[in-house]
């Protein structure tokens, strides 16, 4: 009987372990990633929403890394960013924590009560990132400013 409850607990800590952890490179699902909505045929915006744990850097990153993913798939050397939109959210939290214990101490004429206790208020923002992309694609290198989508993939 205690081995069923052991591949429990094995589970339940992975999965607390696992679910603190950033958001990695994947499709959107239920802890971020990214989508994509084609504009034009050369245009895409894409976005990349990260968790808690999850930097602004990192979700830059990923947003262009599926920006260049989208340029070679599509058929497009180059691309440029036409505009870049922060739509992080915030959310503030308060959680108070009370803990008390004590006593009944009773007979028929006496009654005494004793009663101990602490509490603890932790507050605090957390930040989820999401980047939103609009992109152009090019086939030939016509700007300086274009970002090369194999070097990017390569180099990041």
């Amino acid at each position: 009987m205690k081995f069923p409850f052991i591949v429990f607990s094995i589970s339940t800590a992975a999965f607390l372990i696992l679910s603190g952890c950033a958001t990695s490179y994947k499709a959107l699902g239920f802890n971020g990633g990214y989508s994509e909505i084609k504009t034009t045929p050369d245009s895409f915006m894409v976005t990349f929403k990260g968790n808690e744990f999850t930097s602004q850097e990192k979700v830059m990153q990923y947003a262009l890394r599926r920006a260049s993913e989208l340029t070679i798939q599509n058929g497009y050397k180059y691309f440029s960013v036409s505009s870049s939109t922060d739509r992080t959210k915030s959310y503030n939290y308060l959680k108070t924590n009370k803990n008390t214990s004590g006593s009944l101490d009773t007979n028929f004429s006496n009654i005494r009560l004793n009663e101990q206790g602490s509490s603890s208020t932790y507050s605090g923002t957390i930040m989820e990132p999401k980047l939103v992309l609009e992109i152009k694609c090019f086939k030939e290198k016509t700007s300086s400013n274009l970002i090369d989508a194999e070097y990017f993939l390569q180099n990041n």
